[in-house]
C-alpha cells in the first residue's frame, strides 16, 4: 500500500501561500488543499486496483489448478477403466460364459462414468466457492475504500465551506470600513487578520488530512490483506475438498475394478491385471 502522506502537503507550505499573497492566497491555499485530497483519494483508488487485481489472480490461479488435476485425473480414469473393461471382453480366458465378462466390464465402465461426473461435479463446486469468497472480498475492500475516500470528501468539504465563512467575514468588515479615512490600511489589516484565520482553520484541515492519511493507509493495507487471506484459504479450501474427492474416487473405482475382476477371472489370470500400476498411476493427491 502507498504511504498517503507523500500526498499531502505540509501546513507549513499552506501558510507560505496564505503569508505572502494574504486574502488571495488563502483561496490557492485552499485550491492546494483539495488538490492534496484529490490526490490521495487517487492512490487510494489505484492501489485498491491493484490489490483487487491480485485477489481475482490468485483465484484464477488456484481454480485453474482445480480444473487441470480434474481433467488429468479424469482422464487416467477413463483411459485405464477402459482398458481394464476391454480385457476382460478380449484377452481373458476363462472358461467363464461371455455374459459375465460383460457384466464386470460394465460395473466398471458404469463406475468410472459414475466417479467422473462426481470429480466434475465437485471441481465446479470447488471453483464457484472461490468465486463467491473473491466477489465478498472484493465488495468488503471496495466498501472499506469508499469510506476512506468518504472521510477525505466529508473533510475537504468542511474545509472550504471554513474558509468560504471567513471570506465573507472580511468581504463585509472591508466594505464595513471603507467610510474611514484609513481604509486602505483597515483593509490590509482585516486581510490579514482573515488570513490569519484561515490558517488556523486550514490548519485543523490539515491536520486531520494526515490523520485521515495514516488512518486510510493502515486500513486499507490491513483491509487488503484481510481479503487475500480470505481468498487463500478458499482456495486451500477447494484444493483440498477437490483432492479428497479425487482419492475417493480412485479408491472407489479401484475396489469395483478388483471386485469385478475377480468375479469372473482365476486367481491365476489375475496378473494379467496390475493393479498395483493402477493405484500408482492414479495415485493419492497429497
Amino acid at each position: 500500500m502507498s504511504d498517503y502522506l507523500e500526498h499531502v502537503r505540509s501546513l507549513e507550505d499552506l501558510h507560505r501561500i496564505i503569508d505572502q499573497r494574504d486574502a488571495p492566497g488563502t483561496h490557492e491555499a485552499v485550491e492546494k488543499l483539495i488538490t492534496d485530497v484529490k490526490a490521495t483519494a487517487e492512490a487510494i483508488t489505484r492501489d485498491m486496483e491493484a490489490v483487487v487485481a491480485e485477489i481475482q489472480t490468485e483465484a484464477a490461479i488456484a481454480a485453474d489448478r482445480i480444473t487441470v488435476e480434474t481433467s488429468g485425473t479424469v482422464a487416467d480414469i477413463k483411459k485405464e477403466t477402459t482398458h481394464a473393461a476391454a480385457r476382460l471382453l478380449r484377452d481373458v480366458k476363462t472358461g467363464e460364459d461371455e455374459k459375465s465378462n460383460a457384466r464386470a466390464a460394465g460395473r466398471i465402465i458404469e463406475e468410472a462414468s459414475n466417479a467422473t461426473v462426481e470429480l466434475h461435479k465437485r471441481a465446479d463446486e470447488a471453483v464457484s466457492s472461490i468465486t463467491v469468497q473473491v466477489e465478498a472480498s472484493v465488495a468488503e475492500f471496495r466498501q472499506a475504500v469508499e469510506e476512506a475516500v468518504r472521510s477525505l470528501t466529508e473533510l475537504v468539504q468542511e474545509a472550504v465551506r471554513k474558509v468560504a465563512e471567513k471570506s465573507k467575514e472580511a468581504a463585509a468588515q472591508v466594505l464595513g470600513s471603507e467610510a474611514d479615512r484609513d481604509s486602505d490600511e483597515a483593509a490590509t489589516k482585516l486581510k490579514r487578520e482573515t488570513a490569519a484565520k484561515a490558517i488556523k482553520a486550514l490548519a485543523k484541515a490539515a491536520g486531520k488530512l494526515n490523520r485521515v492519511a495514516e488512518e486510510a493507509s493502515a486500513k486499507l493495507k490491513k483491509a487488503s490483506e484481510e481479503a487475500i487471506e480470505k481468498v487463500e484459504n478458499a482456495a486451500r479450501m477447494a484444493t483440498a475438498s477437490v483432492e479428497s474427492a479425487i482419492n475417493g474416487a480412485n479408491e472407489k473405482i479401484l475396489e469395483v475394478t478388483k471386485a469385478s475382476i475377480e468375479d469372473v477371472v482365476d486367481t491365476e489370470d489375475l496378473e494379467l491385471f496390475d493393479l498395483e500400476a493402477l493405484k500408482q498411476k492414479w495415485g493419492k493427491k497429497d
